[in-house]
């Protein structure tokens, strides 16, 4: 009950973690859409004008005339595979950052991972051999960097998964970088520089967020005197609410500020809550 408590206030409409999903829906979207009026109306280039105005230029002089591509690089994709890889994984991994570190913390490992992976695909662009493609498109980098940082975060984080079983969260994270570059490379090494670029972003984002905050879990932990079903009852802190009242005042806490957020009693209470409700719903 806890963890499907969490998850959906993980989900909820003012999560970083769904704005982030939403957002990069509705770019592919606008692009599909805009490709499909060309050829309704016999302009083929549209669609390939619309790609460029997202994709990250690979030279300092063309992202100074379309600097906006810097921010919409990191959320769009025109490729279905592509979307359906980098949002299933954004959607697993970033559960987890959303729920130990915040929505603030996830947004700025995104964005961190995005700014890094731009860097090291203009870095190869200025410094390639062979003609460098005409743009980089794709939150890859940005989703690595989210994956990698909680991998940093929780290293033995066990994490079930449909036919392997319980894996570590760093064993997890590397299968996920491994799938990505086999199968959302591009086919370039630009691409590839800036999955790169954004796993170092995740690797110090995630070192940054451990040192400072040692104790990220979102478990409810039962004082040392408490074992098996032996659970005290908590001094309500809401006494005037019901147990609906209270679950819902603290989901709003959570989705604000995090799990992590929540004191010591108000994590029993919500342990408590999820008890009652449980047993309630087997009755």
């Amino acid at each position: 009950m806890v963890a499907t408590i969490d998850a959906r206030s993980a989900y909820s409409r003012r999560s970083a973690l769904s704005w982030l999903l939403v957002a990069n829906a509705a770019v592919f979207v606008v692009l599909r859409l805009i490709a499909v009026a060309g050829v309704l109306s016999g302009n083929a280039d549209w669609s390939s004008e619309a790609i460029a105005a997202a994709s990250l230029p690979g030279s300092l002089s063309g992202l100074l005339a379309r600097p906006w591509t810097l921010v919409t690089y990191m959320i769009a994709q025109y490729d279905p595979l592509h979307l359906m890889m980098n949002m299933l994984f954004l959607a697993w991994f970033g559960l987890y950052v959303q729920l130990d570190c915040g929505s603030r913390r996830l947004l700025a490992i995104y964005g961190a991972g995005g700014l890094a992976g731009a860097l090291a695909y203009m870095v190869w662009s200025a410094v390639a051999v062979s003609d460098a493609p005409a743009g980089l498109i794709g939150s890859s980098a940005s989703v690595i960097a989210v994956a990698v940082a909680i991998a940093v975060i929780e290293p033995e984080r066990p994490v079930g998964l449909l036919f392997f079983g319980h894996l570590k969260m760093k064993w997890v994270a590397a299968i996920m970088i491994v799938v990505t570059v086999l199968f959302l490379s591009g086919y370039h090494a630009g691409s590839d520089a800036a999955h790169i670029g954004g796993a170092v972003a995740g690797m110090a984002c995630g070192a940054l967020m451990r040192r400072r905050k040692p104790s990220l879990a979102p478990a409810v932990t039962l004082p040392s005197n408490v074992t098996g079903d032996s659970v005290p009852a908590v001094e309500e802190s809401r006494p005037s609410m019901t147990d609906t009242e209270a679950l819902d005042s603290l989901l709003d806490k959570i989705r604000r500020s995090g799990y992590d957020s929540l004191s010591s009693v108000e994590r029993m209470e919500l342990f408590n809550i999820s008890r009652r409700m449980n047993g309630n719903n087997q009755q």
